[in-house]
């Protein structure tokens, strides 16, 4: 081994030099000990990463990795805990289930008595609770059911034993490699099915592009992938950099701001896509493209080559919705249009008043030809709206007229009422407000107008926690607006914007309970999409899923009807020859007109007479009779029917001429149900090929008896107006009742919700008329109905007079007249003069509730004055009778709670359909449950693999951080004994060499 001794050069030389060499020897020697030394002390190679920076940074990249092995490490048995923890609880949660569903099958049986039942109930309730606590499961310091919500309890009961999820779904995640995260929780829903399915939201709603629309929120949330593009009157070029573009304005500005040098480029925004032309004075020809390998032209769709003049429409940028799109963004969009001029600060905006492509009348707003005419005085700007064709600008022959006299003259026209457009400067080309001159010459016509504007007039109806609430979203101004009051409603529910960025969901967190949105007199459950029963609703949906059970009966039954005169040995049975219900309806009479006995039919009238000798003609006469005549023979046939009592009927009584009866019950083969409309007419509803809500709307609508009444009236199916289920208007004016009776062989008018389970028939309900007595004035609107619904007012006219005094009902005349003063009767006095008057016992008033005035953006307060005007009591709330059906399309959360809840109150209940039901539900959770136990252990062997596989890793980092940190003892000590016997060598020749004299050298 080297002893790093210095060798004394040979050659003649100083002793002052060798004396130096000797000196470096010996303090060499002395540092590599004392490092060897220090090595022997700490089992180290080195104490600074200076002494050895190579292997010092090896050194520090191993301790780094041991440091966040050993957390990792941690984390995982940390972790382990929870997710054995979790495993356990889910375990008793599956034994505990598995004992109460055993329980609830033994209670099933005409052999079990309501004392059992009663006494499985309470097992079941038990059960509910003792689930509850497993869900509300804390373990150190955390529940491990409430998904990131750890510190707070995810399961609440009500009293009537409603279980509310109050946790979510999102995962707590931990390392569990270097870069490698892992789920360490299992939340309510996954474990228990806590969350209802989402209602999901079948509108796309659609947003309009706006100046702020985010770039990233186009095509669908994919964005554009923004570079250069290149845009060309045909002689010079422009590269425009879009890179560092946010929004679809930004976009728009930097085209514009970069035009070919000497032209302008004419962008605007429309509703889906951007536009962009070149100003017509200057000529060329149009072309777009990207530079290089970009596409941002190609995304926007405005790729083009030598157009022209003609303006290039972009492809359909379909932008995702986000929370802040204001509600008059969604849905729809306004009719509009850019009167473009050359310059600066003279382009501008038209835009309709309202969304889509025509007016409530019919007037069209989209294609409307906008032009200026110079023709007027100087100064002097005036508008002619020819409505649905053009809107012609007079300015001055001078050529003065500036963009902001302009829209001042249309926007004046506008707040008269003369033109359904209103006017401002280009957000795009302001630059002082509309002072340039505009450009005589220009054109535009308007587009884009679609959709509908989003009701948020009459709000939503939710049904949830055993009770329904309307949400109110008059006020809203953007969807998150209407997100939260949805969620803010109450009672339960979540609304969230849907995974592809198009509409909303809803959910709800309750188990044991329905829920259902519907409508609350409008339209806006529709129009979100989130309506639960509609006219697209699948049969096979209803009721839980079950569907609806149609006819049987695939021939149909014969008409019959038996005529009791109270007297034995009388009674007739009369049936039809065939099935069908066209033998219905006839109407059988006897006339005591003397011998011979005889009998006439009337197809026509459909009656059957039977002209007998009273005192004389008995039954089996009339039988003969009957039988024997061919028109009656060829559609009925009589028979004798049992007496009173049921014995035999010999026939021999004598018929009284007071006898009546009518043919009923015929049906065409498939018949589900009959409506009785109030005029007695009756419509035989088959929905055997019905596959939605809407076909059987159809089927009972365009069903052939169901044609007008004397008064015009028809029965019209419906959606219900507030809430959800079919309803039945009945218009027909009878004096009868409105009835849906179900046919024995089928279940279809209770599935569909028109008839009550249980019963057999359904009537009608009233409603009373009512008229909206709408002024000039805002805050002035108010509603005139009837009081008693059975007293039919339909067609009374409301008259507001100035020359009249007090309230005064007149009904010969069909007029309710209530004296006003205008300008100084407000509708409030209205309210309280006809509710106070002498005829409050028929007429009722009230303020109009949807009465808005934007001005202040409140409702009706009832200060408004009224003027004279009249309206007629009408249909809308009618006197006409209606019957609305049930909500049969009832969403639930499906999980093991609901499962609980349901089971215990059908047990209570005796209730063997729903027991069943429940059961089912129950089988379903505790499947899911145990996926989620399956995917547990799955995670908790993976778990276990890595800390092996850690452990492995740890011991080979170790090996490698000692060799290269660690200090090999006998190579020290080694290097150490060498150092030492060099040191005592330097000595020793430094000694000698300090006693030597010249004569050493002689």
């Amino acid at each position: 081994m080297a002893t790093s001794v210095t060798g004394i050069p040979t050659s003649r030389i100083t002793a002052s030099f060798i004396r130096s060499r000797l000196l470096s020897q010996v303090q060499s020697s002395l540092l590599s000990m004392a490092d060897l030394e220090l090595q022997l002390s700490t089992g180290v190679k080195f104490q600074v990463a200076s002494a050895d920076p190579t292997t010092a940074s090896q050194v520090m990249t191993l301790q780094q990795l041991i440091a966040k092995q050993t957390q990792i490490k941690t984390n995982i048995t940390t972790n382990s805990s929870y997710l054995a923890a979790t495993d356990s609880a889910l375990m008793s949660a599956s034994k505990l289930i598995t004992s109460i569903r055993s329980a609830a099958l033994g209670a099933i049986g005409d052999t079990v008595t309501d004392s059992q039942r009663s006494s499985v109930a309470e097992e079941v309730q038990q059960a509910l609770e003792q689930l509850l606590s497993i869900g509300n499961t804390q373990f150190r310091d955390r529940y491990l059911f409430a998904g990131s919500d750890c510190a707070s309890s995810p399961f609440s009961i009500s009293s009537s034993n409603l279980v509310t999820y109050s946790g979510n779904t999102t995962s707590l995640l931990s390392y569990d490699d270097v870069s490698s995260l892992f789920s360490t929780n299992v939340d309510g829903n996954a474990a228990f099915g806590s969350i209802s399915t989402e209602v999901k939201g079948t509108a796309s709603l659609s947003p309009t592009l706006t100046s702020e629309t985010k770039l990233t929120d186009l095509r669908g949330g994919e964005g554009l992938d923004l570079a250069s593009i290149l845009v060309s009157d045909g002689t010079k070029t422009s590269t425009i950099d879009l890179s560092g573009a946010k929004t679809i304005g930004d976009v728009a500005e930097l085209i514009k701001a970069h035009a070919p040098a000497g032209r302008e480029l004419n962008v605007e925004i429309n509703a889906k896509s951007i536009s962009i032309s070149l100003d017509k004075a200057g000529g060329g020809t149009l072309s777009i493209s990207d530079v290089g390998s970009g596409t941002t032209a190609a995304e926007l769709g405005i790729v083009c080559q030598n157009v022209g003049v003609n303006t290039v429409t972009g492809r359909d940028l379909d932008p995702i919705v986000e929370k802040t799109a204001s509600t008059s963004s969604l849905l729809g969009s306004q009719a509009r249009a850019v009167l473009f001029s050359k310059g600066a600060d003279n382009d501008v905006v038209f835009t309709a008043d309202t969304m889509g492509a025509t007016t409530s009348a019919g007037v069209a707003l989209n294609g409307v030809a906008i032009s200026y005419v110079a023709d007027s005085a100087t100064g002097a700007v005036s508008v002619n709206y020819t409505p649905g064709s053009s809107i012609v600008i007079h300015v001055a022959t001078d050529g003065s007229t500036t963009a902001d006299q302009v829209i001042a003259a249309v926007n004046t026209l506008h707040s008269s009422g003369g033109i359904p457009f209103s006017a401002k400067i280009d957000p795009l080309d302001n630059v002082n407000g509309g002072k340039g001159i505009v450009e005589y010459t220009s054109t535009a016509t308007t587009h884009d107008g679609y959709g509908s504007a989003l009701d948020q007039t009459h709000g939503l109806q939710i049904t949830n926690e055993n009770k329904t609430v309307t949400v109110d979203i008059s006020s809203a101004k953007t969807l998150e607006d209407i997100m939260n009051a949805i969620t803010g409603s109450g009672v339960g529910v979540t609304a969230t914007i849907n995974d592809t960025g198009t509409g909303i969901n809803v959910t709800s967190q309750v188990s044991g309970c329905d829920f259902m949105i519907g409508e609350n007199g409008g339209t806006t459950a529709t129009q979100l999409g989130i309506r639960t029963f509609t006219s697209g609703t699948a049969l096979s949906e209803l009721n839980y899923g079950e569907g609806v059970s149609t006819s049987t009966n695939a021939t149909g039954r014969k008409a019959t009807v038996t005529l009791v005169s109270g007297l034995p040995n009388t009674n007739i049975r009369i049936s039809s020859i065939a099935n069908g219900s066209a033998y219905n309806d006839y109407k059988v009479s006897f006339v005591n007109s003397g011998l011979p006995n005889s009998a006439t039919v009337d197809t026509t009238n459909k009656t059957i007479t039977v002209c007998i000798g009273e005192g004389v003609t008995t039954a089996n006469d009339v039988v003969k009779t009957l039988n024997n005549d061919s028109t009656f023979s060829s559609m009925f046939n009589a028979t004798l029917a049992n007496n009173d009592d049921s014995s035999t009927n010999t026939g021999t009584g004598l018929i009284t001429a007071s006898t009546t009866g009518t043919t009923a019950e015929g049906s065409d083969g498939g018949t589900d149900f009959t409506i009785t409309r109030s005029d007695g007419v009756k419509l035989y509803v088959n929905i055997g090929d019905a596959k939605t809500v809407q076909d059987v709307i159809d089927s009972i609508n365009n069903n052939t008896a169901n044609i007008p009444s004397p008064t015009g009236g028809t029965l019209t199916a419906r959606l219900a107006e507030f809430g959800n289920g079919i309803e039945l208007l009945d218009a027909s004016d009878g004096t009868g009742t409105l009835l849906v009776t179900a046919d024995s062989s089928s279940n279809a008018a209770v599935d569909l919700g028109l008839i009550s389970k249980g019963k057999t028939t359904s009537s009608n309900g009233i409603h009373n008329a009512a008229v909206t007595m709408d002024c000039t004035a805002y805050d002035s609107g108010v509603i005139v109905s009837g009081v008693n619904p059975v007293i039919n007012l339909k067609g009374i006219s409301v008259v507001y007079s100035a020359t009249a005094s007090g309230v005064v009902y007149s009904e010969t005349n069909k007029t309710l007249t209530v004296g006003i003063t205008p300008g100084v009767t407000t509708a409030n006095d209205v309210v309280s003069m006809i509710n106070t008057s002498s005829v409050a016992s028929l007429f009722s008033a009230s303020l109009d509730p949807n009465d808005f005035d934007p001005a202040t953006e409140t409702f009706n307060s009832g200060n408004g004055f009224v003027n004279e005007t009249s309206g007629t009591m009408v249909e809308s709330t009618t006197g006409s009778q209606v019957i609305t059906g049930a909500d049969v399309n009832q969403q639930e959360t499906k999980g093991l709670y609901t499962a609980l809840s349901r089971l215990q109150a059908a047990l209570l209940t005796n209730d063997e359909d729903g027991i069943s039901r429940a059961i089912a539900i129950l089988d379903s959770a505790t499947t899911s449950m145990e996926f989620t136990q399956a995917e547990l252990g799955t995670r908790e062997q993976a778990l276990d693999d890595m800390a092996s596989q850690l452990s492995n890793n740890n011991i080979q980092v170790q090996t490698d951080l000692s060799n290269e940190y660690d200090a090999d003892f006998v190579n020290v000590i080694s290097d150490l004994t060498a150092k030492q016997v060099a040191y005592q060598a330097a000595l020793k020749t430094i000694g000698t060499l300090s006693q030597m004299s010249l004569l050493d050298y002689l």
